[in-house]
């Protein structure tokens, strides 16, 4: 495990993610914070660096590979040997949905339009987190309200947003072949189960706004290439690039659609240097 400085450790919990860039103090020594952290089966979180942040009285899941958690804790009592700390969780964890990669050699489509925010528009949740191991792409779609209402049902079956609002990743080995620099991603969105009442459109139905940072494994990315047999010098590339569908203002539309509203939008994050 990489050993982080004071002054790092204690930084990245505000500057890692940027959700919250103003420090709260109590005497000096208090500090909360919102942060994207690794949730360790061990019962604690980690960060990009391998710093730990143990949560006094809360279970720990790891069926998600990142998750997102206002925290508090005593800057003071940082174990620098440990490379950890004590917090305090204050409120619910947000435990990550990821998104599946799929391998295509052609141009794929999705079903309906949405959009993606940058680093900066999403408060330093979307971009690469760690060494190029998970890209979080922080999405804005559409939900039906009969939807919306069973947003917090733990079974999918019963939770109708992820149970029909679907995101993949799709690559093109050629392409990222040809690219070198780059990896360029195309995301599609897809809705299952949709049910419009006559003359009305896709919009009429779907009004509640959903926004959420959704992942992949980077990792997990790289090696299905390498194991195609494909030959491909990770250690030039600089950027990722991501495309999908949007339409001005945002507004969500059924795919195939050819007004000049809809366009492809591209989207690019930074990879860190590979070690």
């Amino acid at each position: 495990m990489k050993k982080v400085k004071l002054s790092v450790l204690l930084a990245a919990v505000v500057i890692m993610a940027g959700l919250s860039s103003c420090l709260k103090t109590d005497e000096n020594t208090n500090v909360i914070g919102t942060a994207v952290l690794h949730p360790n089966a061990g019962g604690w979180f980690e960060d990009e660096d391998g710093g730990k942040y143990i949560p006094e009285g809360v279970t720990v899941k790891d069926d998600s590979d990142l998750a997102v958690l206002t925290m508090q804790y005593d800057y003071t009592k940082i174990n620098t040997q440990s490379n950890s700390v004590n917090i305090t969780i204050l409120g619910d964890v947000d435990y990550l949905d990821t998104m599946s990669v799929k391998r295509t050699t052609t141009d794929v489509e999705g079903m309906v339009t949405c959009r993606l925010y940058n680093e900066q528009e999403s408060g330093g949740m979307g971009g690469v987190w760690g060494t190029n191991d998970y890209l979080i792409l922080p999405v804005q779609y559409y939900v039906t309200k009969e939807e919306y209402a069973t947003r917090n049902e733990e079974d999918i079956e019963e939770n109708l947003i992820k149970k029909n609002h679907k995101f993949t990743v799709y690559y093109d080995i050629n392409d990222i072949l040809m690219s070198k620099t780059a990896l360029n991603l195309r995301l599609c969105y897809d809705v299952d189960n949709i049910i419009l009442p006559e003359h009305a459109s896709f919009r009429d139905v779907y009004t509640v706004r959903c926004q959420e940072p959704l992942y992949i494994s980077l990792e997990d990315l790289f090696d299905k290439i390498d194991e195609s047999g494909m030959s491909i010098d990770y250690t030039s590339m600089t950027t990722v690039n991501v495309t999908y569908d949007s339409t001005v203002g945002d507004i969500p539309t059924q795919l195939p659609n050819y007004s000049s509203d809809v366009s492809k939008k591209v989207i690019t994050y930074s990879l860190r240097s590979f070690k």
